[in-house]
């Protein structure tokens, strides 16, 4: 009689275990989806991050209804600049400051007003920063992306060196 309990709980206790194995085996696989999620939300976050235009530049003129105290006369405008003057009082993007010389201009003359085909302009160039959010959000992925790729492997490792063991123990052993 004893024999049988012993056999119905061996049976029970190894039955749990293998009830056991398969719940840790669904977690693994669970985490390992999750993980691989936040790697992939990181990544693509660290690329739309980057390629949004950091440092933006611009032009914007305002027309004179009279004539300035100080100015200067500028007979060739570049394309930007013709631009701001065509649409006064809007913005004319700028993605580097080398594509117009009116800043050299204005810094060389000490004022920012001109006459351009007898006709009077204030010009401004605006710098405009973004705020540090991008930079942030990019560290914060870029932290995350490490983090779970981190515990990725770290976990792949575990589970491999649990199956080697696993392994190991099934296979009968030769006693000489």
């Amino acid at each position: 009689m004893e024999a049988g309990k012993s056999y119905i709980r061996l049976s029970c206790y190894l039955n749990w275990r293998k009830h056991e194995e398969t719940d840790v085996l669904k977690t693994s696989v669970v985490v390992f989806a999750v993980l691989i999620a936040v790697m992939v939300v990181c990544a693509a976050t660290m690329i739309s991050v980057s390629s949004v235009e950091l440092n933006f530049n611009a032009l914007v003129t305002e027309k004179l209804a009279s004539k300035p105290e100080e100015y200067f006369v500028l007979t060739d405008a570049d394309p930007a600049l013709l631009q701001a003057i065509s649409h006064p009082g809007e913005t004319v993007p700028l993605h580097l400051l080398d594509e117009t010389e009116i800043d050299d201009l204005m810094e060389q003359h000490g004022t920012n007003n001109i006459e351009y085909q007898n006709n009077y302009y204030s010009v401004g160039i605006l710098f405009v920063e973004p705020s540090g959010i991008y930079r942030d959000l990019f560290l914060m992925s870029l932290v995350g992306f490490v983090v779970s790729a981190a515990f990725l492997i770290s976990l792949a490792i575990s589970k491999g060196s649990g199956y080697v063991r696993k392994r190991e123990e099934q296979q009968p052993q030769v006693v000489n």
